[in-house]
């Protein structure tokens, strides 16, 4: 397991210099490929296979709309390799995505959840110990995103990373990798839903999100255009989910909030 690194700084603070040592997160690149192409990520270096498989699946072969799920289940597998003359990498993988057949269902799941439970869930996530504890609070930098199943009231996965984007890639990467489908969980995130947050999201098959942070006007539009369209694959989009002050705020899909 990586842990953040310490350097030696210089910081101003209340009116004086001080020379402290302070945590930074490390960030290293990592080298994916899969049949045809291959590209390269910049990624808190821990737990690597999932976010490759995440980004090959969601970047470059979805079979989807933009901003909507594959009607295809897929999956994956993930193995090391040795980097590639020239490539200036210090991890390496190859991913194999497969199509396995068109998805079964015509409506997306009946997720509803309480305000009460909205709240008590976010502070859950926030709270929970991830891959390594304190990344938040000693290096200031990390986002988090998770994967709630509303059936056992549970977190069944948790990812995070110095990328919002990478989040999303890996819960993704390991929700292929394990056969569990977004669309029966809500995704909670601790960064703001912009347009290319939301897209990624809904290109993994989520329908339900949370977030800590801001909601920006593209993903609200998105949503409300898709719930009108079709009512029976509804999205929901809660921003603003703070649990200290008990609040969130509903942008898009409130018929899901009981």
């Amino acid at each position: 397991m990586n842990t953040p690194l310490s350097y030696s700084v210089t910081r101003w603070k209340e009116g004086a210099w001080q020379h402290i040592d302070d945590s930074v997160s490390p960030e290293e690149s990592v080298y994916v490929s899969w049949p045809g192409s291959s590209c390269r990520l910049w990624a808190w270096p821990d737990d690597l296979e999932p976010l490759c498989v995440g980004h090959a699946l969601l970047d470059y072969l979805h079979l989807g709309p933009e901003a909507g799920p594959s009607p295809f289940r897929m999956s994956g597998s993930v193995r090391s390799i040795s980097i590639p003359p020239g490539i200036d990498s210090k991890h390496a993988f190859a991913v194999e995505l497969k199509r396995e057949g068109e998805k079964d269902r015509d409506d997306t799941p009946s997720i509803v959840m309480t305000p009460e439970g909205v709240v008590k869930h976010m502070d859950d996530f926030l709270t929970l110990e991830g891959t390594c504890p304190l990344l938040w609070e000693s290096t200031g930098c990390f986002h988090r995103a998770g994967m709630f199943d509303p059936k056992t009231g549970a977190f069944i996965r948790l990812a995070e990373d110095i990328g919002r984007h990478n989040c999303i890639d890996r819960l993704a990467g390991w929700a292929c990798l394990n056969g569990v489908d977004p669309a029966d969980t809500v995704l909670f995130l601790s960064a703001r839903i912009t347009a290319s947050l939301y897209a990624k999201a809904r290109r993994a098959g989520f329908s339900f999100l949370i977030s800590r942070s801001a909601v920006t006007s593209t993903p609200v539009e998105m949503a409300r255009e898709q719930n009108r369209k079709h009512p029976a694959h509804p999205v929901t989009i809660l921003g603003f989910c703070r649990p200290r002050e008990q609040r969130f705020t509903v942008f898009a899909g409130e018929g899901r909030i009981a």
